[in-house]
């Protein structure tokens, strides 16, 4: 993932967390990554918005990128859900492991 200026710094404001990525040790390991990414709250007009106890708030987000191969042989062979094995595997324990507070935003070469 390359991060502009902006996304840098909500990466590093974030605690810069190595990226999460899917094991490369699998079939279609390695296909996944995503960062956490802490961005100021601010209003409208540019002033920052404070939480509940005075404090400056924040959004979390989860940023991902996945590339979930196309499965033709397995489709040929007639399986019914031909990418369950990629979502349970290599999807799921990194949707998991996002921060809890995050909003995930994906984004995708989906065959």
């Amino acid at each position: 993932i390359i991060l502009n200026q902006e996304f840098y710094d909500a990466w590093k404001e974030a605690g810069s967390v190595e990226p999460v990525t899917s094991s490369t040790r699998r079939e279609h390991g390695g296909r996944v990554i995503g960062i956490t990414l802490k961005f100021p709250k601010i209003d409208s007009r540019g002033k920052k918005i404070k939480d509940s106890k005075g404090r400056q708030g924040y959004l979390n987000f989860f940023l991902m990128s996945v590339y979930m191969p196309s499965l033709e042989k397995k489709l040929e062979e007639g399986e019914v859900q031909p990418h369950g094995d990629f979502i349970r595997n290599e999807l799921n324990p990194i949707l998991r492991d996002a921060h809890r507070d995050a909003e995930i935003i994906m984004g995708g070469d989906i065959n």
